[in-house]
């Protein structure tokens, strides 16, 4: 689309060209005329800044058969008002501050991440941390926290979960006491606050930033399988390690208790997916 309706007396025109995201496209025009004139200019696939002044010609000149700013009768008054203005630092630094305002703008409302979903909510419960400390939802409220489910003795895909929760924690440690790590034990009979202090030592967990859980069967069921929506249980005999079986997602819950994502930690992009998701939440969505 070109002018529309092109009158004399036109010094300038500002062109500002932008296009943003993968799947979509936007083109966004800022064009400074003289009295009257509206103009649009058509998409391009690159940030551009054009100043087309006096003769040159201008971007939408199919749309002027041809013709350049330099065929166009300027009257005496305008064209000294325009001398004026265009002679001035404080006018391009302004017009250049208002277009790269305006890009940037529009570019952070299309970059911008989609909305978690809520998936559920985490009901109240109180258990035992690793020190044999009161722990529950009255501690972890007002902040965003990552649920992960591990046993001891589990000789097959905890010792990755627990590692994965280790770099989890090494890659969060800039959120302070805004963020939690919590592991909560499926075995909970054989997990004692005492056998999970020194399986925690063993991973680096930071005690401060990263608690490991225990109670009753009962009361970490209800957490677990209730609350979180995460399967646990047991086929077979208590003193065979393999009759235990969980789910392995790791759960992100937001500072309101609600549960926003599960993510696969064996899984590189869910991993990264998590550790951008819980930067959103901390930041405040």
């Amino acid at each position: 689309m070109g002018i529309r309706r092109p009158i004399a007396g036109h010094q300038l025109v500002v062109g500002v060209f932008s296009s943003f995201g993968i799947h979509q496209r936007r083109a966004f025009t800022i064009a400074l005329f003289d009295r009257g004139q509206e103009a649009c200019c058509g998409r391009r696939t690159l940030f551009q800044l054009i100043w087309r002044v006096r003769d040159a010609p201008m971007a939408v000149a199919p749309a002027l058969s041809g013709r350049t700013l330099s065929d166009i009768r300027t009257p005496p008054g305008i064209k000294a008002r325009a001398g004026k203005l265009l002679a001035r630092p404080l006018f391009w630094t302004a017009l250049v501050g208002v277009a790269v305002s305006v890009a940037v703008s529009l570019a952070a409302r299309h970059l911008r991440p989609p909305a978690l979903r809520t998936l559920g909510s985490v009901p109240d419960f109180h258990l035992l941390d690793q020190r044999s400390l009161a722990f529950g939802t009255e501690q972890l409220r007002g902040k965003v926290w990552v649920a992960g489910f591990i046993f001891t003795r589990c000789p097959t895909v905890c010792p990755k979960l627990t590692r994965c929760m280790g770099e989890l924690q090494a890659q969060t440690q800039g959120f302070g006491q805004r963020f939690h790590m919590v592991s909560f034990t499926v075995d909970p009979e054989g997990d004692t606050p005492s056998v999970l202090s020194e399986y925690a030592k063993k991973y680096g967990a930071n005690q401060r930033t990263w608690s490991f859980l225990t109670g009753t069967t009962d009361d970490v069921r209800r957490t677990v399988v209730s609350g979180m929506k995460i399967a646990m249980g047991r086929e077979g005999p208590r003193d065979n390690p393999n009759s235990i079986f969980h789910g392995t997602k790791l759960a992100l819950i937001d500072s309101r208790m609600a549960i926003r994502g599960y993510y696969e930690c064996e899984n590189d992009a869910e991993k990264q997916q998590l550790v951008s998701d819980i930067a959103h939440l901390v930041h405040g969505e």
